[in-house]
């Protein structure tokens, strides 16, 4: 049973987000050093913390970056789908 009904931000708004490397709304392991980011997969995932007693709604962007150098990378970017909520970790 859900604790309560909330609305969730567009996937516009939470790549917005990402976009701008909003470090206190965004975990990424897009390399610092990345000079292009394609994003090939969109996901509604759930962020659990053990630390927390409930689990919240996550947009999951995940995709290939490419280096300076011509490297490729893969990478995953998550941010919350509700506004003005953080990602918890510990």
């Amino acid at each position: 049973m859900p604790e309560k009904e909330v609305t969730l931000r567009s996937v516009q708004e939470a790549l917005e987000d990402v976009k701008t490397h909003r470090p206190d709304l965004v975990s990424s392991s897009i390399p610092p050093e990345a000079v292009l980011a394609t994003i090939d997969k969109v996901l509604l995932a759930y962020w659990a913390d053990p630390d927390v007693s409930y689990i919240q709604p996550v947009w999951v962007f995940a995709g290939e970056a490419k280096t300076e150098d011509g490297r490729k990378e893969r990478f995953d970017a998550i941010t919350p789908a509700i506004a003005g909520v953080r990602i918890y970790s510990p």
